[in-house]
C-alpha cells in the first residue's frame, strides 16, 4: 500500500510570503508613482490573488486529500488487521481442518482395522464351526465304530465262551481218553513186566553164566565219569547185553544224546568177549577204529570203546 505525502507547513509559509512580497512591491511601486505600474500591478495582484486562491484551494484539497489518505491509511491498517485476523483464523481453521482430517484418517484406519479384525474373527468363527462340524462328524463316526466294536466284542465274547466251553469239553474228553489210555497202558506194562519177570526166571534157569564179568569205565565229553558193570549172568545170556538209551530194550543204559537207543551188543562165547554195532547213528569205535554194523569184534582187556564222539570207555575183565 502506497503512502500519502503530506506538505510541510514551511513550504506553505514561503508561498504566502512570496505572495505578500509581490503585493508589497506593487504597493511600493504605486506609491512611488511609476507610470503604467498600476495596470501591471493590478494584473499581478489579481494573478497573485488568483494564485493565492488556487494555492489555498490546492492546500485545502491537499488537506482533504491528506485527510482522505489518512482515513484510507487507517482503513487499510484496519483492513490489514482484519486480513491478518482472517489469515490467523484461516490458519487456525486449516490447522483444525488438518487435525480433523488426521482424526478422520485415524478413525478411518481404526475402522479398517476393526473391519479387518471382524473379518478375521468371522473367518476364525467359520473355521471353528467347520472344525466343530468335523469333530461332530468324527464323534458320530466314533460312536458308530464304538457301537460296531461293541457288537463285534459281544460276538467275540459269545464265540470265546462257546470256544471255551467247546475247548473245555474237548479237554475233558482228551483227559478222559488219556486217563483211559494211561490206565490201559499201565495194565499192559504190568502184564509186560510180569511176562518179562517170568521170562527172566525161565532164562535164568536156562542161562549158563559166563566165566567172567566186565567193567567199562570212562568219561563223557563234558568230564562226567561213566562206570558200567556187567555181570557174568548178563554176559552169558543167549542175546548178550545191549547198551543204549532205550530202557525197555537196553540192559545197560547210556543216558547221552550221542548214544543210540540200541547202540551196541556185548556177548560172551568160547571164553572171549565180543562187541557188535547195532546200526548206531554216531558209530562205535574200538581203539579208534570204527567197527561195521553187525560185524563181530573180539575185545581184550584194556581196549577203548568210544560211543560217537562223546563217551570213551575202557574195558576191564
Amino acid at each position: 500500500m502506497s503512502k500519502v505525502t503530506r506538505r510541510s507547513p514551511p513550504r506553505r509559509i514561503a508561498r504566502v510570503g512570496v505572495a505578500a512580497c509581490i503585493v508589497l512591491g506593487v504597493a511600493w511601486d504605486t506609491a512611488l508613482g511609476q507610470p503604467g505600474a498600476s495596470t501591471l500591478d493590478e494584473d499581478m495582484v489579481r494573478a497573485v490573488a488568483t494564485a493565492a486562491e488556487i494555492a489555498a484551494q490546492r492546500d485545502t484539497e491537499a488537506r482533504e486529500a491528506q485527510a482522505a489518505a489518512n482515513a484510507a491509511l487507517q482503513e487499510a491498517a484496519a483492513a490489514r488487521a482484519r486480513a491478518d485476523a482472517a489469515l490467523e483464523r484461516a490458519r487456525t481453521l486449516e490447522a483444525q481442518a488438518n487435525a480433523t482430517q488426521a482424526e478422520r484418517d485415524v478413525a478411518r484406519a481404526e475402522a479398517e482395522a476393526l473391519r479387518a479384525e471382524a473379518a478375521e474373527r468371522e473367518a476364525a468363527r467359520a473355521t471353528l464351526e467347520q472344525r466343530a462340524e468335523a469333530a461332530r462328524a468324527q464323534a458320530r463316526d466314533a460312536q458308530t465304530r464304538a457301537a460296531t466294536l461293541e457288537r463285534q466284542l459281544t460276538q467275540e465274547q459269545r464265540r470265546f465262551y462257546l470256544s471255551l466251553v467247546a475247548g473245555s469239553l474237548a479237554l475233558l474228553a482228551v483227559v478222559l481218553v488219556a486217563w483211559r489210555f494211561a490206565r490201559r497202558r499201565r495194565r499192559e506194562l504190568a502184564e509186560s513186566e510180569a511176562a518179562r519177570l517170568a521170562a527172566d526166571e525161565q532164562l535164568a534157569a536156562a542161562v549158563t553164566p559166563a566165566p567172567f564179568s566186565c567193567l567199562l569205565e570212562g568219561t563223557h565229553a563234558d568230564g562226567r565219569s561213566v562206570v558200567v558193570k556187567i555181570g557174568a549172568a548178563q554176559l552169558g545170556s543167549r542175546d548178550g547185553v545191549i547198551v543204549g538209551r532205550n530202557p525197555a530194550r537196553a540192559g545197560v543204559l547210556l543216558d547221552h544224546p550221542e548214544a543210540s537207543r540200541e547202540h551196541f551188543r556185548l556177548t560172551a562165547g568160547n571164553g572171549a568177549l565180543s562187541i557188535v554195532d547195532l546200526h548206531s547213528t554216531n558209530g562205535t569205535f574200538v581203539n579208534g577204529t570204527e567197527i561195521g554194523s553187525d560185524a563181530v569184534t573180539v575185545l581184550s582187556p584194556g581196549d577203548e570203546i568210544r560211543v560217537g564222539a562223546a563217551i570213551r570207555l575202557t574195558l576191564s575183565i
